[in-house]
Formats: structure tokens, sequence, C-alpha cells
């Protein structure tokens, strides 16, 4: 069995929180690299996941660990599969962009729960 490391539940300060954002985003990337470290190879991410796709590419950088040695999945906003496909590929440029990768091992694209009503 596979256990991934995932972002999507990181609570982000909101609006004039006294927390810095950016010790927060450090802090964030610290952990992603603790969970490297300590063996996790799967990564769960999202572009819906408040940015946390830089940090993941930050901290996959910082760790030193090789990215052949990762299996990185992550999924795109709700698509309607009656018409939006062609907003996949963009969609996974941008992220390969923002998380300074070549690849995702998986990407998924939610289906919008409208499709059909």
């Amino acid at each position: 069995m596979q256990v991934a490391f995932g972002t999507g539940a990181l609570q982000w300060p909101k609006e004039g929180d006294p927390q810095d954002r950016d010790s927060f985003k450090r802090s964030i990337v610290e952990l992603i690299k603790q969970a490297l470290w300590k063996g996790f190879i799967h990564l769960d991410c999202s572009e819906m996941y408040h940015g946390s796709e830089e940090l993941v590419g930050d901290a996959i950088k910082e760790s030193g660990i090789l990215r052949s040695s990762l299996f990185i999945t992550n999924k795109h906003e709700a698509v309607s599969i009656l018409g939006e496909w062609d907003q996949i590929e963009p969609a996974i440029d941008r992220s390969l962009e923002r998380m300074q990768i070549a690849y995702f091992d998986l990407y998924v694209p939610l289906a919008d729960q409208t499709d059909g009503r």
C-alpha cells in the first residue's frame, strides 16, 4: 500500500490574520520536505489548493530528492465532460510550470456534478 501526502487541508491565513503569509508558506515547504525525507513518495496536489503547487515544487527542489523517485498526482477543478476538455492540457501546462517539474504521474480532471442536469 502507498500512502500519499496531500496539501488540500492546509489552513491558510485569512486576510488580515496576524500570521505572516510568507512565514506560513515557508513552514509548509518545510513540512512537505519533512514528509519527503520520512519516505512519502506520493504527493497529492491540486491547482485548487490555494497556491500549494508552488510550495510543493519548492519543497521537491529543496529536498534533494529526485523527481523520478516520486509519484505526483494533480487535479484540475471541475470540468464539464460536455465541452471543457480543451481546458485540460493548458491547465496541466500551467500546473507543471508552477511546480517546476516536467510531468505528472497521474492527472485527474474532476467531473462537474452538474453535467446531465
